[in-house]
């Protein structure tokens, strides 16, 4: 879905359409933020859960405090905070850490665990246009 969003936001929008594509977009940074740090409650799966050690990911942009508190008031989160807080996002910049993160994530797990790295389809990486993700190869 993140692969998706990010595809659709390169396209020209209406501006609903592209506030559905960019909040799909953040909402799936989110998760993916929170399994990449580990950050989850027991029962979440996180990056802890596939690799022995967690690799050290730059997130200049999402282990930010400002975007951390911006994904998660401004998501799936009823806040009164949300009308203080900016709405203007890196997009690309989120998108390039996202990607780099799940590519650092499947080369390690390749590495250690080949089955598993099965389970996850195969992405290809568009590197002309900021290393964002282009679409699933099937």
């Amino acid at each position: 879905m993140f692969l998706l969003a990010s595809r659709c936001l390169q396209a020209p929008n209406s501006d609903p359409i592209g506030n559905l594509f960019l909040e799909a977009l953040l909402l799936h940074t989110r998760v993916l933020r929170d399994f990449f740090l580990a950050h989850g409650r027991k029962d979440d799966i996180l990056i802890t859960d596939f690799l022995r050690s967690k690799p050290r990911f730059k997130f200049r942009h999402l282990s930010s405090n400002a975007t951390k508190k911006r994904l998660d008031k401004l998501l799936a989160h009823a806040s009164f905070t949300r009308p203080r807080l900016a709405r203007k996002w890196p997009v690309g910049a989120i998108q390039q850490e996202i990607v780099q993160a799940w590519l650092l994530f499947m080369l390690r797990l390749e590495k250690q665990d080949p089955k598993a790295r099965a389970w996850f389809p195969q992405y290809v990486i568009d590197s002309e246009s900021d290393d964002r993700a282009r679409s699933p190869r099937r």
